[in-house]
């Protein structure tokens, strides 16, 4: 099969920075990448990106892909030199009230294959709220799977919603600081055994899943909402303040589907920029008071008209969300390469260790 793949210029300084701000060797780096990922890159390649030397931006995706599973976010244009990027000169920037905020914001995240019940539950402990997302076909016919206690008869249906419902289960108990504190007393053992429970039927539901050719997806994105929060987060703060505020929110996706990670893309029409604009437009925006005063109802019901009159909604538009996994450069350029393989390193490089 035949590719037409666009190469790109690394920004080499930048990614070596980044590896070697992190304590790794090259060979560190992509020993880790294979094991935390799944992704393979020759040793050659990579000397080749901290060169500068043209390369497959898929390449360059896997780079952004690693930090950010270790919570270092990038933005592709970071790694990425464009000198064909015509400077504008004397061009007069447009005044705040000439400024035209866009109708989308097109936000990505990456989700990450969840490998056992521990990638899960770094993720709840991070957020507030979770959604769940079923791009495929679940079966719900009795399929036989063996376990430790001998033969049992069960469905994708039924382990998916067993999950679901572990998933909620433990996000409620962690958002409870009680339980967690009850956690650590010598005490309350039974909690401990609760959780080994869960760890162990987590993964074994997982394991079903796999075997039936689905695989779960998570990651935490930020999504911007009005809200009040406290001004100040010192304890013994008492003012509080409407205004536009990043929510984490747990995405979850069940996918038949054979790959490492998988690209959430969402076309967000309530993006922070409309929002801030809209607090201003509506003087909305020092909407500022001390805990007794937000207790007034005639307080929240301003709140509440304002937002109904924009007609505003806090949550995730499905229908704005798809799922993929395509490398975000364009494949404009004719640079031929069989099976995505870089052709430099295939007929220059054939004696290099490609064990990465």
């Amino acid at each position: 099969m035949i590719q037409i793949v666009k190469k790109k210029k690394p920004n080499s300084k930048k990614i070596k920075q980044l590896r070697e701000t992190n304590n790794l060797s090259q060979e560190d780096f992509l020993s880790r990448m294979k094991e935390d990922l799944g992704y393979t890159m020759s040793r050659r390649t990579y000397q080749r990106i901290e060169k500068g030397d043209d390369v497959q931006p898929k390449y360059l995706d896997y780079i952004i892909k690693f930090y950010d599973k270790k919570n270092i976010k990038l933005n592709i244009d970071e790694l990425v030199l464009d000198n064909n990027k015509k400077k504008i000169v004397n061009k007069k920037s447009k005044s705040p009230a000439e400024k035209i905020i866009q109708t989308y914001d097109y936000q990505k995240v990456y989700l990450y294959k969840v490998n056992h019940f521990e990638d899960v539950s770094k993720l709840i402990t991070k957020s507030s709220r979770r959604k769940f997302f079923y791009p495929l076909t679940i079966n719900s016919s009795n399929i036989t799977s063996w376990r430790e206690l001998g033969v049992i008869y069960t469905s994708e249906k039924d382990v998916v919603k067993r999950m679901v419902s572990m998933i909620g289960d433990f996000g409620k108990k962690h958002l409870n600081n009680k339980n967690q504190i009850a956690r650590e007393k010598y005490d309350n053992a039974d909690l401990e055994f609760d959780l080994i429970d869960i760890v162990s039927d987590f993964g074994e539901f997982l394991k079903f899943l796999n075997s039936q050719g689905v695989n779960l997806y998570a990651a935490n994105f930020n999504l911007a909402q009005f809200g009040v929060e406290a001004v100040d987060p010192h304890p013994y703060n008492d003012l509080f303040k409407y205004g536009v505020y990043d929510k984490v929110i747990t995405i979850f996706c069940f996918k038949r589907d054979n790959e490492q990670d998988l690209n959430f893309n969402y076309e967000n029409f309530w993006h922070r920029e409309k929002l801030e604009q809209l607090l201003k437009k509506h003087k909305m925006d020092n909407f500022e008071k001390n805990q007794f005063e937000w207790g007034d109802p005639e307080i929240n019901d301003e709140i509440q008209a304002f937002e109904e009159s924009i007609k505003y909604f806090d949550g995730i538009d499905t229908s704005k969300v798809t799922f993929d996994h395509r490398v975000p450069f364009t494949n404009d350029d004719f640079d031929y390469e069989p099976d995505g393989r870089d052709l430099a390193e295939m007929n220059n490089y054939k004696d290099e260790d490609e064990s990465f």
